[in-house]
């Protein structure tokens, strides 16, 4: 265990700890913190439940189309796959921006959320970040995030204030970085210089 604080700056995926956009860790004496702009939970869980309706719609529509051959299933399921990504794009680009801004305003960088590393499981490097179902709920986009968190997303299940815990996906500007933070949430005491 590290005595020494180290604070790494990342990108958040949206996944179920809420937090979003730019986020700050900091390791230090067997605790971890995440600071930055998170949603509230119910907020969070309609968002996921708007996309996830419109996906299953969708998925109906178009088997529909297949069974009855009939065009207009077709088109119904392509206008509710683009209304799944405008929900989704919604979510991504304004809820947790509007997060963002309140911090600004509060001069604040968010929320924080702090946890023992003791209680941190299942630390991964790349693949992996979209647990607990995210990858179908994402799965128009999921392979063309997956390919950009190569070696950059340290993804992991911590403690968000709910019982299971959350899923982090921090997507670091470094391997190196990448590298740190996932040895610091094993626990694994880095070497100096």
């Amino acid at each position: 265990m590290t005595t020494q604080e180290t604070t790494l700056e990342g990108y958040a995926y949206r996944v179920s700890a809420r937090f979003g956009s730019r986020v700050w860790i900091t390791v230090k004496d067997g605790m971890a913190s995440v600071t930055g702009p998170r949603v509230p939970l119910t907020v969070y869980r309609l968002w996921i439940a708007i996309q996830a309706v419109f996906l299953v719609l969708a998925a109906l529509a178009f088997a529909t189309a297949v069974g009855w051959w009939d065009w207009r299933y077709v088109a119904a399921g392509v206008g509710l796959l683009a209304a799944h990504a405008m929900a989704g794009g919604f979510g991504a680009g304004c809820l947790w921006e509007m997060m963002n801004l309140i911090a600004f305003g509060q001069g604040t960088r968010g929320e924080t959320v702090s946890f023992p590393v003791s209680k941190v499981r299942e630390v991964r490097i790349g693949a992996g970040w979209a647990r607990r179902g995210m990858w179908l709920l994402l799965l128009p986009y999921f392979k063309g995030i997956d390919s950009m968190a190569k070696g950059l997303a340290v993804s992991f299940v911590a403690p968000d204030g709910t019982p299971r815990g959350g899923v982090y996906a921090l997507h670091m500007r470094t391997p190196e970085d990448a590298n740190t933070l996932a040895a610091l949430l094993k626990g694994e005491e880095l070497l100096e210089g």
